[in-house]
């Protein structure tokens, strides 16, 4: 699938510019298949048990769409020290956007609107 990240190095400076490289962790990777690692759920925020099966199914068709779109991806590495909220890249906030009206932001993990 992706490619290993050894030593590449990635510029976060822009939201709105062409993606042209993306990191991403699949759910395998940060252990929602693991049910001993799968049990933090509640602690990081989750409303429910992770659904593993629904997310890899997920994440391999972002993967699609990104590859589609001329993106190159690399997957970090599984390591032991990864959380299950691996998989999210940016999860400060969700933005929802409505053609003709103004956009509003809300944070999106409990977690994270606690730190706001």
């Amino acid at each position: 699938m992706a490619q290993a990240i050894t030593s590449t190095h990635f510029n976060g400076h822009s939201m709105v510019g062409a993606l042209e490289r993306v990191m991403v962790c699949s759910p395998r990777t940060a252990g929602w298949n693991r049910l001993e690692h799968a049990a933090n759920w509640e602690a990081l925020g989750f409303r429910h048990v992770p659904d593993f099966a629904q997310a890899q199914a997920q994440h391999e068709a972002l993967w699609r769409e990104l590859k589609s779109a001329g993106a190159e991806i690399l997957e970090i590495p599984s390591a032991p020290d990864l959380s299950l909220d691996a998989v999210y890249g940016y999860t400060e906030a969700v933005v929802r956007y409505t053609p003709g009206t103004k956009s509003t932001r809300r944070m999106a993990l409990p977690v994270a609107r606690a730190r706001s």
